[in-house]
């Protein structure tokens, strides 16, 4: 019978698609290779790549190609309402910054030409889609069985979820005040007020959907983590910053960013671990925080082992 054997392009594919359901699965529905149009509407995409808002318009030929083309995974909510797209890029190890597709390998021109294509639709629906390669699925370690892409995906939902809470507005409430005890307070104290506020649901909601931030909460307490630094890197490397606001720019122009944490330890001295990640330039996702707390993941994970080992021995 002309049944093919799997219903995912590769092995790869599939392993990684059982991933995604392996940490999202109870919460979120996961669908591999969605036809295009099914998750985008072009018919009202804007033109995001300038300041000046107007319409983008699809060729009779771009549109036809998407008819045509699907996405490997799709994560969406309880009521099958999209959230964000995965394209895994396992021929060759490709990744996106922003609408440009990019790869080590000499670059199949259609797999160019359709990849930034489909990004330039999402981005222009301001709507989070990556690309990714074979080692953003990888596990962190045999003890922590989360990848690059759960940190991505949970950056998302944090963005998703911190932008509806800000939606229905600051309540005093929240924060133990009435709300004519708020309006006593002078215009700089509710400012401090309200600036807490902001930072305590952004806290909450990392906590609450990204498993990477938890699993490095749920570390520094188990390791004890007394002092660490931290070093911003990008690639390529911008030649002569000199302060603050250079090197924020630095990063943004960056096709890298990386961050390098060293934890203070007593008995093991200091402890490295460096993390790089594309500048996706992608909606809902900055993606600073999410490689320092796996920079910090893997060096406490590495200090727990040692731990656990000499304890042994």
């Amino acid at each position: 019978m002309a049944i093919q054997r799997l219903v995912f392009a590769s092995k790869s594919e599939r392993d990684n698609y059982y991933k995604l359901r392996r940490q999202w699965g109870d919460g979120y529905n996961i669908y591999p290779n969605l036809p295009f149009l099914m998750v985008f509407n072009t018919n009202d995409l804007f033109d995001l790549s300038t300041s000046e808002l107007k319409r983008s318009e699809l060729s009779k030929l771009e549109w036809s190609r998407l008819k045509k083309t699907s996405i490997d995974y799709t994560l969406c909510d309880g009521k099958d309402m999209p959230l964000l797209c995965i394209e895994f890029d396992g021929f060759q190890d490709g990744f996106n910054v922003g609408t440009k597709y990019y790869t080590d390998f000499p670059s199949d021109p259609w797999r160019l030409e359709i990849t930034e294509l489909k990004l330039k639709v999402a981005h222009n629906s301001m709507f989070p889609y990556f690309v990714v390669g074979s080692h953003h699925f990888k596990d962190f370690s045999d003890g922590i069985r989360l990848t690059i892409v759960d940190g991505i995906i949970g950056e998302v939902l944090t963005k998703r979820a911190s932008q509806g809470r800000f939606n229905n507005g600051f309540s005093p409430e929240e924060v133990g005040y009435t709300q004519e005890q708020f309006n006593q307070l002078h215009e700089l104290e509710q400012r401090d007020i309200i600036q807490d506020w902001v930072l305590s649901v952004e806290v909450e909601m990392e906590f609450a959907h990204n498993p990477v931030t938890l699993k490095c909460g749920q570390l520094q307490q188990e390791v004890g983590l007394y002092g660490h630094s931290t070093r911003y890197l990008e690639y390529p490397k911008a030649p002569g910053i000199e302060n603050m606001k250079e090197r924020i720019k630095a990063l943004e122009n960056a096709t890298f960013y990386g961050v390098e944490c060293v934890i203070e330890t007593s008995d093991l001295g200091d402890v490295k671990r460096t993390c790089w990640l594309p500048n996706f330039k992608t909606p809902y996702f900055t993606g600073l925080g999410l490689i320092e707390e796996v920079a910090q993941l893997l060096a406490l994970d590495w200090i727990k082992r040692q731990r656990e080992r000499k304890s042994l021995s």
